[in-house]
């Protein structure tokens, strides 16, 4: 089969070592080893580095958000890791400074609340701020007429956890890339284009071990995903396709979707945790920049600000207020797609990466590499050059 459908020449050790593996699939192999090793006989070792690529897929777990109704996990989680003094804000006195950690409202005022009282915001002094609702942070300043002018806001930080090396990452996990796409259609020509820059890829030498698709709904998720699955998942078996709902038609209630697995492709909810090796993704499809920006007290340049606050905040999104996306468990990064342009944040080793629509900017998306634990904002026009 290797040599006569394939064309792949084999030496005697490459022979030994194919018959003695298991769980392989050997036409997959050999279509594997005619990609990465033409017009040369093929080695124990290049059948070896194959195996470790055919089974990269294999370091991507995909773990549903469940519903939770809305709770104190979180601020209590925060409040615990802010290691300030603090005072409640029932034992505020006029005129003397103190330091709150509370949970911001923004409406017609902007209010500070904890476990038991509510304050008004009055004068912030703070050259940059980013305020929403949701936003739990520790506010330094005073009262006066019954309003708290603050001084300085202090985000809680939650320590990113120590992961392996690139060289243990690489040696562990093999080739762990993986590609973000917002606000994509399973419309026949977007199929293709996908397909199309997966050939790209492939012809590269690069292994894409995963395609995140956060796709707007047009029928159900479940056919969305059938359609994935017939156009590209049954074309490229050694990576995984997660199909997750998108951001356009405003859901009622978060998390939104079902979660249900047929061999290389994921249906999950939006949003989703998803592991690529060792490092945890906080994945999502959300409105950040319209369902945000109305609604918040802002000074400074946004994307930095909302950035470095989302990262503080130990939630897949804190502003979703009405129910309890909290993530109090260690994570690496945040990925959220939206329906305007792709851009970076990176806060000390975490980023928050927002993934613009697919269909502008030239076919926009996301790419990550686990070996070197770094995004890059992508377009299929650069990705074809």
């Amino acid at each position: 089969m290797f040599t006569k459908e394939h064309g792949v020449p084999l030496s005697y050790e490459a022979m030994r070592s194919i018959l003695e593996l298991k769980n392989v699939q050997l036409e997959e192999l050999a279509k594997s080893l005619s990609e990465s090793c033409p017009n040369k006989v093929v080695t124990k070792e290049d059948v070896a580095k194959c195996v470790k690529k055919s089974a990269t897929h294999k370091s991507i777990k995909v773990e549903r958000v469940l519903f939770a109704p809305s709770g104190c996990a979180r601020f209590r989680y925060l409040k615990e890791r802010f290691l300030a003094k603090k005072t409640p804000i029932a034992a505020l006195k006029e005129g003397k400074e103190a330091t709150v950690f509370g949970m911001v409202k923004v409406g017609e005022k902007i209010a500070l609340e904890d476990e038991d009282e509510e304050i008004e915001i009055g004068e912030i002094e703070e050259e940059e701020y980013f305020l929403a609702t949701g936003v739990c942070a520790g506010f330094r300043g005073a009262v006066a007429d019954r309003k708290f002018n603050v001084s300085k806001i202090e985000l809680p930080y939650v320590e990113r956890k120590k992961t392996a090396k690139k060289e243990e990452r690489e040696s562990e996990d093999g080739e762990n890339n993986v590609i973000f796409i917002s606000e994509f259609t399973t419309a026949q020509e977007n199929v293709k284009e996908l397909e199309n820059m997966l050939e790209v890829y492939r012809k590269a030498g690069i292994q894409i071990a995963c395609v995140v698709l956060m796709v707007k709904i047009k029928d159900t998720l479940e056919n969305e995903g059938l359609r994935i699955e017939r156009g590209l998942a049954d074309l490229y078996k050694r990576t995984e396709f997660v199909v997750i709902p998108g951001s356009t038609e405003r859901p009622l209630f978060y998390p939104q979707g079902e979660y249900k697995k047929n061999r290389n492709t994921t249906l999950s909810t939006n949003p989703s945790k998803i592991s690529v090796g060792q490092t945890v993704l906080l994945v999502g499809s959300f409105e950040i920049t319209d369902g945000v920006k109305k609604h918040c007290a802002l000074q400074g340049e946004y994307r930095e600000n909302l950035g470095r606050v989302v990262l503080s905040q130990a939630s897949y999104n804190p502003f979703v207020h009405y129910t309890d996306l909290s993530c109090t468990e260690e994570y690496d990064h945040i990925v959220i797609g939206d329906r305007y342009d792709s851009y970076l944040h990176q806060e000390k080793e975490r980023v928050f990466a927002v993934c613009g629509e697919f269909g502008k900017n030239g076919g926009q998306f996301l790419f990550y590499s686990d070996a070197s634990g770094t995004f890059e904002v992508s377009t299929l026009k650069r990705n074809s050059a």
